[in-house]
């Protein structure tokens, strides 16, 4: 019986095995091409990503080489050609780094170009397009109408947004600029009591408002010393 049962199980695997060998001649080229295909894209994803990453450290490289440019016209032109080679919110960058340089040489009507080259751009964060706005705006703020003025900088002064008090001090000059000084008052009390405000901002809008002839309201933060520099929002604008 026992030998018996041993033929019956010797037989089983036999036929197994004759099935197993039937599946793999009829999927095996299938199953081999799957793998390879997994192999393959994993291989290309890896690549991808290494060459990504090796694009940003190009174009850091390029940033920085651009930004040691000490000659205002041909640090422009390194920073417009890193816009033109490169895309996203690096191009922006670059974009409005060029536009900041031109207007530094003194060739405003290539500033706002390029200004209005990066608000035409998709695909990038809109706290930059939003800057360019602003900066085609501030470098033509003295020649521009007041009106005009106003009106492009409406959006850009909405509670939340990043370029908020920049505007609403750019708005407070054209309300000045066109005789409205208690327009210019709300918009710098509007500053003054606004928390996201730096305290130096908050203090120059006070002095703003005294000397229009409104009355400032009391400091909502802590006023740091008197030598502290007022200018870090322009900066940030740069």
């Amino acid at each position: 019986m026992a030998d018996s049962d041993s033929f019956v199980q010797e037989v089983t695997e036999e036929v197994r095995r004759d099935a197993m060998y039937a599946a793999w001649r009829k999927y095996g080229p299938f199953i081999i091409g799957g793998i390879a295909l997994v192999i393959f894209g994993t291989a290309a994803q890896s690549w991808w990503k290494n060459s990504q990453k090796d694009a940003v450290r190009e174009a850091g490289g390029a940033f920085i080489a651009a930004q040691n440019v000490e000659e205002p016209a041909d640090a422009a032109e390194a920073f417009l050609n890193l816009a033109n080679e490169s895309d996203g919110d690096y191009a922006a960058m670059a974009g409005l780094r060029a536009a900041a340089s031109f207007g530094a040489s003194g060739d405003v009507d290539r500033a706002v170009e390029q200004y209005q080259a990066v608000v035409s751009m998709s695909d990038v964060d809109s706290r930059l397009t939003e800057l360019a706005k602003l900066r085609m705006i501030m470098i033509r703020s003295d020649t521009m109408d007041p009106a005009e003025m106003l009106e492009g900088l409406q959006p850009l002064s909405a509670a939340g947004k990043p370029w908020r008090s920049l505007a609403l001090e750019f708005m407070a000059a054209a309300h000045v600029r066109a005789g409205d000084n208690d327009a210019a008052i709300e918009a710098f009390i509007t500053l003054a009591t606004d928390e996201t405000t730096t305290p130096a901002v908050q203090a120059r809008a006070r002095e703003m408002i005294a000397a229009l002839g409104g009355e400032a309201p009391q400091a909502t933060t802590p006023i740091e010393s008197a030598s502290e520099d007022a200018e870090g929002n322009e900066e940030d604008a740069q």
